[in-house]
């Protein structure tokens, strides 16, 4: 989506969320704050404590756009989290940055002039479903510009980086028992919605389909007990993937960033060297020594991940999910590789493609130009200027 060419109503963003190094959410809504600029935008971008000890500035930009222009500043969150009466008086955008049941209770307090950018275009139906129909734009995650001259593959010293919390257990029997305090009818459609989408069913189809299975419409759940089934659901199908792929990878030896519950491998892949926790800048800078970035998230077979756009813009190669919205600009084997579904394949792909750094640069050279075309925080800031200025 291109900017439009008639003036713009609005112009002026101020974008807010909290500042946690751990977590990617500063980088994301930094990195849209850039590609406004970039737009001519005049952006400006505040990340605020955990206790909000530091909200003045902010609250004083928001007073002075009330005042001066607010028929020309939007006010940009995450997830719907500002929710202060004063952030209600500016046009709201509001960037989700995860599966929507995550964040209902903020949503559902937006106005009713709010945008809402959702990065899984199938969320487009759950938001729809609880009563969300305020305007929506399709937002993927992105990236920044490629790195002007990123190391060799051949010279990177992390033969393959795996970033992602391990924190389920990835075990259908472990969810089952979890479950044992619940109706029948509640465990079985949890749990067939998360065998769906560890197949790449889209979380809210899945759960749709579990519940008419049954002779139920998805509304026989209250909000808090949808969001609670949707996410059991989504954390068992990303723990099942996040513990099949780096354990069939025995042909490379994978670094793995991320807490790792006891138990979660049954015992310690010999492959795999475990660094816990590190902040998400520290996996940036990571990602510039590793010659490819292992991405499994699952539950967005229809949008993308930011570890995905930010490995590109490092110069690494990528193996990551499958989604129907990346194969829209990339081909696999050509620019990108994804995971096979037959474990034996991705032991097979570690022993001899993710060895062969002369293979993985090429595949790394071929994606950049297409990222940096396609997935940058520059074209994302496009979408939300449309999708503000066309309103």
């Amino acid at each position: 989506m291109s900017s439009p060419e008639r003036p713009r109503r609005y112009d002026r963003a101020i974008l807010i969320t909290n500042q946690a190094e751990t977590h990617s959410h500063t980088c994301l809504l930094a990195g849209l704050h850039q590609g406004l600029i970039e737009l001519g935008w005049d952006s400006r971008l505040f990340l605020v404590a955990q206790d909000g000890s530091d909200l003045g500035p902010f609250v004083a930009a928001v007073e002075d756009a009330r005042r001066h222009a607010a028929e020309s500043t939007a006010l940009i969150d995450l997830n719907g989290k500002m929710r202060f009466e004063l952030s209600k008086r500016l046009k709201k955008f509001s960037m989700l940055i995860d599966h929507p049941f995550a964040h209902f209770e903020p949503l559902l307090d937006a106005p009713a002039d709010a945008v809402i950018g959702y990065l899984d275009r199938s969320h487009r139906d759950v938001l729809e479903a609880v009563g969300l129909h305020q305007d929506k734009v399709f937002l993927p995650h992105g990236g920044p510009p490629p790195d002007s001259d990123p190391k060799p593959i051949a010279e990177r010293t992390v033969p393959a980086l795996f970033c992602g919390r391990l924190e389920t257990s990835p075990r259908i029997t472990d969810l089952r028992d979890g479950l044992a305090g619940n109706p029948e009818i509640v465990r079985d459609i949890v749990l067939d919605t998360a065998e769906q989408a560890a197949e790449r069913v889209p979380l809210f189809s899945a759960f749709g389909a579990a519940c008419r299975a049954r002779g139920l419409d998805f509304d026989a759940f209250d909000l808090d007990g949808l969001a609670t089934a949707l996410q059991r659901a989504s954390d068992w199908a990303e723990a099942h993937h996040r513990h099949k792929h780096p354990s069939a990878l025995s042909g490379v030896d994978v670094h793995l960033v991320g807490s790792v519950m006891d138990g979660f491998f049954e015992t310690g892949p010999d492959h795999i060297t475990f660094l816990g926790p590190r902040p998400f800048v520290t996996c940036i800078e990571m990602m510039r020594e590793a010659r490819v970035l292992l991405n499994s998230v699952t539950v967005f077979p229809t949008g993308s991940h930011e570890r995905d756009w930010y490995a590109m813009a490092a110069g690494a190669a990528l193996l990551t999910d499958r989604s129907a919205f990346v194969e829209e600009t990339f081909t696999a084997g050509e620019n990108i590789l994804f995971w096979p579904e037959d474990p034996a394949a991705i032991t097979d792909l570690s022993r001899t493609v993710l060895r062969d750094a002369e293979h993985l640069q090429n595949l790394a050279d071929a994606a950049t130009p297409i990222y940096a075309a396609h997935h940058t925080w520059r074209q994302r800031a496009e979408i939300v200027d449309g999708a503000l200025n066309s309103i």
